[in-house]
């Protein structure tokens, strides 16, 4: 007998402040309100620091205020 495991829905995750905004669901990322195009390894970057995040999250507004 064959078991599959059904996949888990992933947590609706985004990140808002008065500069950024990332839906990791809808795979958007607007900075200052303009839609920005990530590569695929910056958004997953931006996609580990989020849901990595902890009391130090202000590093991520850090790092994209960089960019």
């Amino acid at each position: 007998m064959r078991q599959t495991v059904a996949p888990r829905p992933e947590k609706a995750l985004t990140y808002s402040d008065e500069h950024l905004t990332i839906d990791l669901n809808g795979r958007q990322v607007l900075m200052r309100g303009e839609r920005v195009e990530p590569t695929k390894t910056e958004f997953r970057l931006l996609a580990y620091q989020l849901r990595h995040a902890g009391p130090q999250s202000a590093s991520i507004r850090a790092r994209v205020k960089a960019l």
